[in-house]
C-alpha cells in the first residue's frame, strides 16, 4: 500500500538512508575520530533544537554509555542572549541540525570555535551556514526532506551518532549492532504497516515513557504526537514518572511505553502496569508478543531508531485519522530560526 503521506513515505526511506550513511560516509567519520583521538575531551556539549535536540540526547548517552565521557545540553541563549563565558576550550561540541540554518545553532557554534571547541556539525547539508562554521562535518545523508516532520533525518542522525562511537569506542558489541543497523530498520518498517492507532486517536493527554537510550525516542515521539496530531504529550523516564507525574494519570489519559530490548524495558513495562492500574490506555512498544505496536528481533542498541522508524507512519496514520496534515502543520515551519 502506498504512504498516504510525504512523513510516512519519508519515514519508511530511512533504512535506505541509513545503509548510505554506514558505508559511504567512514571518511568523515574517521576524520573526527582522529582528531578527538588526539586530544580527548574530558567534557562535551551539544546544540540542538526540537527533533535535533532529542537526537543530542541520544548522543549525550551514547558518549557517556561509551566513552566514559560526561555530556551536558548546551542552551543556545547561554550564548546568544547571556554571552556566558563558558569554558569550553577543548571540549567537544556537537551541534545537530536537519537544515544547518538555525542562526542561533549557527551562532553557538561559530563562538565555540572561536573559544577553543572542538564543533562538529551534524547535518543534512554539508554547505550549510552551521557546516561552513565548524571544524568538521558529518553528513546526515538523509537525502531532501519535503515534510516539514522530521524523520529520515532524526534516524540518519542517530544512525551516525553510532557509527561515530564505534569507531571511537573499538566496542565489538557497538560494531555488530552497527553491522545490523540497517537490516533491523528495514525489517522494523516492514512491520510498521497497520498498526494499531485507535488510541492515539482518541487520546487528548499522553505521557511517552522511556528509559536510557529509549529516553530520546520517547522524547521525538512526543513532539510528533504534538506537532503532527495536536496531542498534549509529554515524554518522561519510567523512573521520573512515579516522582509526581503519575498523579495526573487517570481514566482517559494515554500512555506509549517503549519497553525496548534491553536492561530497561522490564523497568518501562512495570511503570506502563501502574498507570494502567491507575485507568489509563496504555500502547506497548516492544518485542514480546501481545506487545501493541511489536518490534522484530533486533539488536538492543539499535532500539531507540526502531521505536521511531515503527512509530513514525503510525504517529502520522493518527495525525490524518484526526483531520489533521502531518506534512504541515498549521503552526510550523521546516527551518524554525531563533536567538
Amino acid at each position: 500500500m502506498a504512504p498516504d503521506s510525504l512523513m510516512q513515505q519519508e519515514a519508511l526511506f530511512a533504512p535506505v538512508a541509513v545503509r548510505r550513511l554506514i558505508e559511504t560516509g567512514a571518511q568523515e567519520r574517521q576524520a573526527v575520530a582522529a582528531a578527538l583521538r588526539s586530544r580527548p575531551p574530558a567534557l562535551a556539549v551539544t546544540v540542538g533544537r526540537g527533533s535535533s535536540d532529542h537526537v543530542c540526547t541520544f548522543a549525550a548517552w551514547s558518549l557517556a554509555r561509551w566513552l566514559g565521557l560526561p555530556t551536558m545540553s548546551l542552551p543556545p541563549s547561554l550564548v546568544t542572549r547571556d554571552g556566558a563565558g563558558l569554558r569550553v576550550a577543548g571540549a567537544l561540541m556537537l551541534a545537530i541540525s536537519q537544515s544547518g540554518r538555525g542562526a542561533d545553532v549557527v551562532e553557538v557554534v561559530s563562538w565555540g570555535r572561536r573559544a577553543g571547541a572542538r564543533t562538529v556539525a551534524l547535518v543534512n547539508d554539508a554547505g550549510s551556514p552551521l557546516g561552513s562554521a565548524a571544524e568538521f562535518v558529518l553528513d546526515q545523508r538523509a537525502g531532501p526532506e519535503q515534510s516539514v516532520a522530521a524523520t529520515k533525518s532524526v534516524i540518519c542522525s542517530m544512525a551516525a551518532i553510532q557509527a561515530l562511537l564505534a569507531d571511537l569506542a573499538g566496542d565489538a558489541s557497538l560494531r555488530a549492532a552497527l553491522e545490523r543497523l540497517p537490516g533491523d530498520l528495514e525489517a522494523t518498517a516492514a512491520q510498521s504497516g497497520g498498526l494499531p492507532v485507535g488510541p492515539l486517536v482518541a487520546a487528548e493527554h499522553a505521557f511517552v515513557l522511556g528509559r536510557g537510550a529509549g529516553l530520546s525516542a520517547g522524547l521525538e515521539i512526543a513532539l510528533k504526537l504534538k506537532e503532527t496530531c495536536g496531542l498534549s504529550a509529554e515524554a518522561l523516564s519510567a523512573a521520573e514518572v512515579r516522582h509526581g507525574p503519575r498523579e495526573v494519570v487517570g481514566p482517559g489519559f494515554l500512555v506509549v511505553a517503549l519497553a525496548l530490548p534491553g536492561p530497561t524495558g522490564a523497568d518501562v513495562r512495570a511503570a506502563a502496569a501502574e498507570l494502567a492500574g491507575q485507568g489509563a490506555s496504555v500502547i506497548l512498544v516492544g518485542d514480546q508478543p501481545g506487545d501493541h505496536w511489536r518490534l522484530p528481533t533486533i539488536d538492543p542498541a539499535n532500539g531507540p531508531l526502531a521505536a521511531l522508524q515503527l512509530a513514525y507512519p503510525a504517529i502520522a496514520a493518527a495525525a490524518l485519522a484526526r483531520g489533521r496534515d502531518p506534512d504541515r502543520p498549521r503552526t510550523l515551519s521546516k527551518v524554525t530560526s531563533t536567538f
